[in-house]
């Protein structure tokens, strides 16, 4: 049976309205953001992976990415500037709140290990955050399969190298902000490239006109 025929049209309405419903920036999405980006900001300064996993877990950054993953394949101009004004406000809002707690914690030049790994740059970021976006997607669109969001989040990492931007912003440290950049962007392209060949696969280009309704349902809704 090929790949394509496993989900049914029910089911990838069913997947357009959860991606369109989730990656709705509402005031909780925001607090939810902030209270990850603390979390992130505080595991990284005292040098905590337990602290880390729980900050990563937390946030809901993955959302607004897929959702444009989606908007890439339907084409609908719509949906993909909703998504990106989700993806652009979050980051700045991480940048800011990792900015300002970084100068409060430490005013001075305070690198723990786990700050600059994550501000050590490699080619294997892109390919991981390749392979977890498919299994986060695929899982997506397939019911019978648990949800990998939670594992994806842990692995690729979304969070952490944008808070080590922000650290890096307090603490004038040009190469830490390139390098941490670098880690984030090869993240985030490897998800949204992830997120548009699965929703290719599975056929997801008819569903335009299903997904801008979701949108302007989820707006009635705010």
């Amino acid at each position: 049976m090929p790949v394509t025929t496993i989900v049914k049209e029910t089911q990838k309405k069913n997947v357009v309205a959860t991606v369109i419903r989730e990656s709705t920036i509402r005031t909780n999405y925001y607090l939810l953001l902030a209270l990850a980006t603390l979390i992130t900001t505080f595991g990284l300064t005292l040098d905590s992976e337990s602290i880390l996993i729980g900050g990563m877990l937390m946030a809901p950054l993955l959302r607004p990415i897929l959702a444009f993953g989606l908007a890439v394949v339907t084409i609908s101009f719509k949906s993909i500037w909703r998504s990106l004004f989700g993806i652009f406000t979050s980051i700045g809002l991480v940048l800011l709140l990792a900015y300002i707690s970084s100068l409060i914690l430490h005013p001075g030049a305070y690198l723990t290990n786990a700050i600059l790994e994550r501000g050590t740059y490699s080619h294997l970021y892109l390919l991981v955050a390749i392979l977890s976006g498919i299994g986060a997607t695929y899982t997506l669109v397939d019911p019978k399969l648990p949800s990998a969001l939670p594992a994806v989040a842990v692995s690729v990492s979304l969070l952490p190298p944008l808070c080590v931007s922000g650290i890096a912003l307090a603490q004038d440290s040009k190469v830490l902000l390139s390098n941490s950049l670098k880690v984030f962007s090869a993240n985030l392209g490897g998800i949204i490239i992830a997120s548009i060949f699965v929703f290719l696969i599975f056929r997801f280009k008819r569903l335009k006109r299903h997904e801008e309704k979701e949108i302007v349902k989820s707006e009635k809704q705010e």
